[in-house]
């Protein structure tokens, strides 16, 4: 019974706040540990890292919130979505076969495309995206 408790205890204690750029990171990391994972090769998920980074920021969403709002739709037109929803992107590139993994190399553009989601968790560097 005590062993439960702790375990009760523990559990109660873990709720945190997601970082209003969890989403973006979650896909930046979901990339590299695909390669990763597809590869066996850490200089090519250290080389992919590297270019997100060169090519990609993070965009901002309070995730304290049940949904966000955004001119990202079609001409600009406002479009809303889940928190839960910004996710999509990460859980789109962890599902990719490892024959298109190998395919993408380090082309982190072809590992966004993966999802629509990953258009509201990254703007490319120069505003694309």
């Amino acid at each position: 019974m005590k062993r439960v408790m702790i375990f009760l205890v523990i559990l109660v204690g873990c709720e945190r706040e997601l970082a209003d750029t969890q989403a973006c990171e979650e896909a930046r990391w979901a990339i590299a540990a695909r390669v990763w994972e597809c590869t066996g090769n850490a200089e090519s998920a250290d080389a992919v890292l590297d270019a997100f980074d060169a090519q990609y920021t993070c965009r901002a969403w309070d995730m304290s919130k049940g949904e966000v709002s955004s001119s990202l739709g079609p001409s600009g037109t406002e479009v809303t979505t889940t928190t839960s929803s910004l996710f999509h992107c990460s859980l789109a590139i962890r599902s990719l076969a490892c024959e298109t993994v190998e395919s993408y190399g380090t082309d982190v553009g072809a590992f966004m495309d993966s999802s629509d989601g990953c258009s509201w968790v990254v703007e490319e560097k120069g505003g694309a995206r």
